[in-house]
């Protein structure tokens, strides 16, 4: 093999790109695929879940030589024998097949270096974005409650231990009107605990915003911040050679 086929090898290989090269070129697969209404197949190798791939005629001899109970190895091998599975797709069944190492699991979603992946396209990973961004404000109680902190300490540990979470993989979202009502409603609620504004003292979710630019100062909302690492991304794929600018 000569060295530019060797150079342009060990380039296309996925273990040496960036998390969110890869993370952005899955998705703009996707979303073109679903854009011209073609099927998509990818093929990934989970070593952390290997046992649904094991070659089921060696696992017999192995139990074999381990002296395992006939029996107890027929039993399980009655499982496994004859299996047949069949893919299911809006509401249409594909041709079954027999199944020889592992099962097949059907499932609408799975997660790929930390970003979930879905028919609904950037909505589900929204969501959850969300939800774990909830999650991570309430565990944090403590703090935002705690009178003797500092607001500006209480900023930076909002921006590390609560923001962050949130923008992981932003810049591969598609943001819609009512995704964005979402991530608007969330960021509030973040201002508040910040500020210690509760429901109670009556200032209305319009107001939260101009409180904290009395209080902290200027400030970048969410959606600007995905915005703005979009456009980033943007600018970054485009001047790069290689397969992300290809996808694109």
């Amino acid at each position: 093999m000569d060295i530019a086929k060797l150079n342009h090898l060990i380039w296309q290989r996925v273990g040496l790109r960036l998390t969110a090269e890869q993370i952005f070129n899955l998705r703009i697969l996707c979303e073109k695929y679903l854009q011209h209404q073609q099927d998509l197949y990818h093929v990934f190798i989970d070593f952390k879940k290997a046992f649904d791939r094991v070659w089921h005629a060696a696992l017999w001899a192995t139990m074999r030589q381990y002296n395992i109970n006939a029996n107890l190895i027929r039993m399980i091998q009655n499982l496994y024998d004859k299996a047949t599975s069949a893919g299911y797709l809006n509401n249409n069944t594909g041709d079954w097949f027999r199944t020889t190492v592992g099962k097949l699991d059907c499932i609408n979603s799975f997660k790929y270096l930390g970003a979930i992946i879905a028919d609904e396209r950037s909505k589900t990973e929204i969501l959850a974005r969300i939800a774990q961004t909830t999650a991570a404000l309430a565990k944090l109680k403590t703090i935002w409650n705690d009178r003797n902190m500092a607001l500006s300490s209480k900023i930076r540990l909002m921006r590390s231990l609560v923001r962050s979470i949130f923008l992981y993989a932003c810049e591969f979202w598609t943001v819609r009107a009512d995704t964005e009502r979402r991530i608007q409603a969330m960021e509030i609620r973040c201002l508040r605990k910040l500020l210690s504004i509760t429901y109670r003292d009556h200032i209305s979710n319009e107001e939260v915003p101009n409180r904290t630019w009395q209080a902290i100062g200027p400030h970048e909302d969410l959606l600007t911040t995905v915005k703005r690492r979009k456009l980033k991304w943007y600018g970054h794929v485009t001047r790069s050679p290689g397969l992300a600018k290809t996808i694109l």
